[in-house]
């Protein structure tokens, strides 16, 4: 094949795939988009690029499914560890979905430090934190944000958390238990390369 024929084929692999994710989002269900109307969930730039047909995301969803834990999408950005992590939402069907941040939480875990309410433990069959990076938290919510993660993984919950983070600083930040947890499930995925090539 030519250099020009490649570089078209190229492109037209990659317009069909853009149509494809632009159609998944565009047929979400009724619960999901109700779940990204309540939660401000996915931001539009990940959105964009939904994948529910791959075969990763019907095989990780699956496996996710089956062996409730807590799983970690790690590595630099431009990687796809939210579209992926996104994807994974937008085809769960075992029960309620969550999408959040941890600044998100930190604000609202911060919220509750003063007053009277009690910050309250997502219980989503599927919870997803993006962009965490815990060194931004007191040590007390960071102590809530732990507390969280070992309670949902030990209730047999999904949890995917999703960081840039290099590999030893995001273990410091979990910590040995955590990180135990989630070696029992082979639930850490290091990502080097754009998942969907």
């Amino acid at each position: 094949m030519e250099n020009n024929d490649l570089k078209n084929h190229t492109m037209a692999l990659m317009e069909k795939a853009a149509r494809a994710r632009k159609n998944a989002a565009a047929n979400a269900s009724p619960e999901t988009v109700r779940q990204w109307e309540k939660t401000g969930a996915i931001p539009a730039k990940v959105r964009r690029n939904i994948d529910v047909d791959h075969r990763s995301v019907a095989r990780l969803t699956e496996n996710m499914a089956k062996n409730p834990g807590t799983y970690v999408f790690l590595g630099p950005y431009r990687t796809g560890k939210s579209t992926l992590a996104a994807s994974i939402y937008t085809r769960w069907t075992k029960g309620h979905a969550y999408w959040t941040d941890t600044y998100t939480m930190i604000r609202e875990i911060r919220e509750t430090f003063n007053s009277k309410t009690v910050w309250k433990t997502p219980r989503h069959s599927l919870l997803v934190i993006d962009e965490y990076e815990k060194q931004h938290a007191t040590d007390w919510v960071a102590a809530e944000i732990d507390r969280t993660l070992r309670w949902r993984h030990d209730e047999e919950k999904t949890t995917i958390v999703i960081s840039n983070l290099e590999p030893m600083e995001l273990e410091q930040n979990l910590g040995g238990s955590m990180l135990a947890r989630i070696q029992e499930i082979n639930g850490w995925y290091a990502f080097e390369n754009p998942w969907w090539k």
